[in-house]
């Protein structure tokens, strides 16, 4: 899993580091930066992805914005300033990614990548290797010299830290920092030969931020630009279809799971050969034995969105590491409570790890903080209007006095994320 993030010059994000659970709550009011840590790390997925264009910065749920406007505004920041994010996956060390862009007219983000740590030298090791082998079969090639050139002179850095680890005496290592330019192919090898970036980008490379909006989850014949899911819920019919048809024990959790709904009795999947027809067929155990089942554009909204979450959580197809943002939306406050434990669990069972958004306090109630998977974070603006990132671990509850729904210690203001100006 992803371990530890850290943020610096996103947006309204001058400098937090967060230390990630399995599910991991945010909230805070309306506009203090919530929806910027996702992007900073949707940002560093695309970084890892190679995927810095536009395009496919919108298509992982970025709001795109001049670049200038991408870097904090507040007094004496420098617009032209880089954004950085740090990862580290768990008992790996940290790699950051450094975006830079000049904010000329159609300009292009580039990205640095910041190789922490001892153990990267590994990778390293391989470069006179490819010396070796290479080398001598491109002699006239000026861009392979000049590449060369870059690299022998970060692994003189290298070098000098691994003779000065061999000459502590205390045996402590010291900390480096190996910087490569990720558009030479060379720094390239080097960055994807270390495992921290390898294992790293398994879990950073596909993160997307999703939305699900109705409209999307009812036409199943829209698909999003990334697969099997778009952002918006984009594709949920083929991703059903398949799961029907190649993984029905994960299909059935997905029933399972909707079986929260009183009125619940089965969900099928059918397509019509004549006029290509797609739909979902549920069945409401009210209606009795009449063969009249709801489809995709006659159940209910919030019903979708269970069938949209549920999905995401349970297929093998989906992201590994994500984000949904405004979970709560179209759900009854209760429901709210109790799809959050049903995640919690679905998470667990599947090995995803999940960052929600929330304005709805019933969400907190389905949190167990006792469980250190579970984790749920205050965003805030400081005085000078930074955003902040604080965990809130659960207090302990007074002998003899009953314990406080988190619910009602959000809305009483003792956990904060609350507007103070009225």
């Amino acid at each position: 899993m992803i371990e530890k993030i850290k943020i610096e010059d996103y947006k309204s994000i001058k400098d937090v580091e967060i230390a990630l659970g399995r599910i991991n709550v945010f909230v805070g009011e309306n506009g203090a930066g919530k929806s910027n840590v996702l992007e900073a790390i949707a940002l560093a997925g695309a970084a890892s992805a190679e995927k810095l264009d536009n395009e496919f910065l919108a298509s992982r749920g970025i709001r795109l914005t001049e670049p200038q406007f991408m870097r904090p505004m507040f007094k004496g920041s420098d617009k032209n300033a880089p954004i950085t994010v740090t990862v580290s996956l768990l008992n790996e060390e940290p790699i950051s990614y450094i975006l830079e862009n000049d904010n000329s007219p159609y300009s292009h983000w580039t990205v640095m990548l910041h190789l922490n740590g001892p153990n990267h030298k590994i990778a390293f090791t391989r470069f006179s290797e490819i010396v070796q082998n290479v080398a001598p079969l491109v002699k006239g090639d000026e861009n392979f010299a000049v590449a060369m050139k870059d690299i022998a002179e970060k692994m003189q850095h290298v070098i000098a830290h691994i003779e000065a680890m061999s000459k502590n005496s205390k045996g402590k290592i010291p900390d480096f920092k190996l910087e490569l330019n990720t558009q030479n192919i060379v720094s390239q090898y080097i960055a994807k030969s270390s495992s921290a970036f390898v294992n790293q980008r398994e879990w950073l490379s596909n993160f997307v931020i999703f939305s699900p909006e109705n409209s999307a989850l009812r036409e199943f014949e829209r698909e999003g630009q990334i697969e099997p899911l778009g952002i918006n819920g984009e594709g949920l019919f083929k991703l059903l279809a398949i799961m029907a048809k190649d993984d029905s024990e994960a299909f059935l959790r997905i029933k399972n799971s909707l079986a929260m709904i009183g009125w619940f009795a089965d969900l099928e999947i059918t397509e019509s050969r004549i006029g290509l027809q797609r739909r979902i067929s549920v069945k409401d155990q009210y209606i009795g034995k009449r063969k009249i089942h709801f489809d995709q554009r006659s159940t209910n909204e919030g019903f979708m969105f269970l069938i949209f979450y549920f999905t995401l959580l349970t297929s093998k197809l989906t992201p590994t590491f994500f984000a949904i943002d405004n979970i709560d939306a179209s759900l009854n406050p209760k429901l709210c409570t109790q799809l959050m434990q049903e995640l919690v669990k679905l998470a667990a069972e599947s090995g995803k790890q999940v960052l929600l958004t929330t304005h709805n306090p019933a969400v907190l109630d389905g949190l167990n903080l006792d469980d250190d998977d579970q984790r749920l974070f205050i965003i805030s603006r400081a005085r000078d209007g930074q955003t902040e990132v604080r965990r809130f671990l659960k207090p302990p509850t007074p002998e003899g006095m009953p314990p406080v729904k988190l619910s009602e210690a959000f809305l009483r203001g003792a956990i904060g994320g609350l507007p103070k100006n009225f």
